[in-house]
C-alpha cells in the first residue's frame, strides 16, 4: 500500500512539468502578409512584407508619429531557401508564413524559372500552397513597398483586388499556388498569371505622407496576364484577350460587356450586364484534323444605351442581342488566335481531348504545339438581354422624335413574339 501511494504521488509530481516544450509566443514571431521574389546578378532576391502588429491595432488616426502597418525587407542568396534562411540576419523575430495570402514574382524571376518557390511551398508545413500569385514587369519588392489606401495591410488589399475583379469584371482570374503546379505538370504545361503593376509616380508610395492626399500619385493595378509555360515566363497577353479567354474557359461569373450600335462597330454606346454565362467545349477529330465547339449562353441587363436601336421593340432587342453575341464571338477568335501564335495552351483543349480521345492522344501529345497551330475553333454565342432597365426606349431616339410616348415593359416585348 505504501508503495502504491508512493507511485501515485510521483506520478502526480509530473504532471505539471507536461507542456508545450515547443512554443512560440506570438511576440516571437514577423507575421508575413505578402513574398516577393526577383532575381538579380545572378541571385535570388527575397523580399518579405511584415506587419508591424502595434500599428494596426492603433485606432486613433493618423498622426505626424505614424508608424507604417508594415515594413519590407529583402535578402538574397544562391537558392530560394539559402535567402530566406539569411532573413535571420537582420529580423530580430523568426518569420511566420500561414497568413501569407500574396506570392509576386519579378519578371527577370519569372523567366528564370521558378520552380524551386512551388517546391518550397509544396515542401514545407509553414507555408501555405493556396497564396495567390501575380507576375509584375518590375521588382517585386517594388509592389510590396507600395501602401494603399482603404486598407492598412497592402497585402490583403492586393488580395481582395483580385477577388473584385473575378466576382465583377471576370476579365482576369486569380491563380493559386497549388493551381500553377497542377497546370504545369498537365497536359497543356501552362497557365496563366494577371500582372500587378504600378501605375504613376511611386517615389513616395512607401510613405504614409501618399495617404494624406486625396488624389493618389500612383496606384496599384491589374493589367494583362502573364503566360507561364512550365515554371517559365514566356510574353504577355494583353487584357482584351483576356477577357475572351475568361469566355473560352467558362470563367466569367458577373461582367459588364460593351459593345457597338451595330456588328463590327468598335464604337461602344451599349453596355450589358452579364449575370448568368455558360461555356461549353466540345472536341473533334475529323479526318485527323482537330477542332473545338465552343458555345456560350449570356443573359443579362441593358446597362447602357446610347444607340438608335429601340429595345422595346422585339427587332430591336434581337438586333441589340446579336450584336453583343457577334462582339463575344469577336473576343474569343483573338484570344485563341493569341494562344497559337504564342505556341501555348492556355484553354486547356489538351485535357479535353485527353480525356474524350484516349487513344488518339498518345499520338497528338507529342506534337501538341503543332496540333494547336493548326487547330479550328467553331464558337457559337447566344445572348438573351432578360432586363431592360427602368427604361425601355433609348433616350437618344427620344432626343430624336421629341415625343417620349409610351414606353413598353420587357414583359410586352417578350409576349410579342417569344
Amino acid at each position: 500500500m505504501r508503495r502504491f501511494l508512493l507511485t501515485l504521488l510521483l506520478l502526480t509530481m509530473t504532471l505539471p512539468a507536461a507542456g508545450c516544450w515547443d512554443k512560440t509566443e506570438l511576440n516571437e514571431l514577423a507575421i508575413t502578409s505578402a513574398t516577393g521574389l526577383d532575381f538579380k546578378d545572378g541571385r535570388w532576391l527575397v523580399s518579405f512584407q511584415v506587419v508591424i502588429p502595434q500599428s494596426i491595432s492603433n485606432q486613433s488616426g493618423s498622426s505626424s508619429g505614424a508608424q507604417a502597418p508594415v515594413m519590407v525587407f529583402s535578402t538574397e542568396g544562391e537558392s530560394i531557401r539559402g535567402a530566406v534562411q539569411r532573413s535571420s540576419f537582420e529580423m530580430p523575430r523568426a518569420l511566420f508564413f500561414a497568413h501569407n495570402r500574396i506570392l509576386i514574382i519579378g519578371e527577370e524571376a519569372a523567366r528564370r524559372g521558378f520552380s524551386q518557390m512551388i517546391d518550397i511551398y509544396l515542401r514545407n508545413p509553414d507555408s501555405r500552397e493556396t497564396v495567390s500569385v501575380y507576375v509584375t514587369q518590375g521588382t517585386a519588392r517594388e509592389v510590396l513597398e507600395h501602401l494603399i489606401p482603404l486598407e492598412k495591410i497592402p497585402g490583403a488589399a492586393i488580395g481582395n483586388l483580385i477577388k473584385n475583379e473575378e466576382l465583377n469584371g471576370s476579365n482576369f482570374q486569380e491563380t493559386r499556388l497549388y493551381q500553377m503546379a497542377m497546370k504545369m505538370t498537365g497536359e497543356a504545361a501552362a497557365v496563366v498569371v494577371p500582372e500587378i503593376f504600378i501605375s504613376g509616380d511611386n517615389r513616395q508610395a512607401d510613405s504614409l505622407d501618399s495617404l494624406k492626399r486625396t488624389v493618389a500619385g500612383s496606384k496599384l493595378k491589374l493589367n494583362r496576364v502573364g503566360i507561364f509555360k512550365k515554371d517559365k515566363f514566356i510574353g504577355w497577353m494583353k487584357r482584351t484577350d483576356a477577357y475572351g479567354l475568361s469566355w473560352i474557359t467558362d470563367s466569367v461569373k458577373k461582367t459588364t460587356f460593351f459593345f457597338g450600335c451595330a456588328k463590327g462597330d468598335e464604337h461602344y454606346q451599349a453596355s450589358l450586364l452579364i449575370n448568368d454565362s455558360k461555356t461549353r467545349r466540345t472536341p473533334h477529330i475529323k479526318k485527323g484534323k482537330l477542332s473545338v465547339d465552343v458555345k456560350v449562353r449570356a443573359k443579362g441587363t441593358l446597362m447602357e444605351n446610347n444607340c438608335i436601336t429601340d429595345p422595346s421593340r422585339l427587332e430591336g432587342l434581337r438586333e441589340l442581342e446579336e450584336t453583343a453575341a457577334e462582339e463575344i464571338k469577336k473576343r474569343i477568335m483573338e484570344a485563341f488566335r493569341t494562344g497559337q501564335q504564342m505556341k501555348v495552351d492556355v484553354f486547356g483543349f489538351a485535357s479535353l481531348f485527353h480525356k474524350e480521345f484516349p487513344e488518339q492522344w498518345r499520338g497528338l501529345k507529342d506534337q501538341w504545339e503543332e496540333q494547336l497551330a493548326a487547330m479550328t475553333l467553331v464558337p457559337a454565342v447566344e445572348v438573351e438581354i432578360d432586363r431592360l432597365g427602368m427604361s425601355t426606349k433609348p433616350f437618344k431616339k427620344l432626343l430624336q422624335t421629341g415625343n417620349e410616348g409610351s414606353q413598353p415593359t420587357r414583359q410586352e416585348t417578350t409576349t410579342e413574339g417569344r
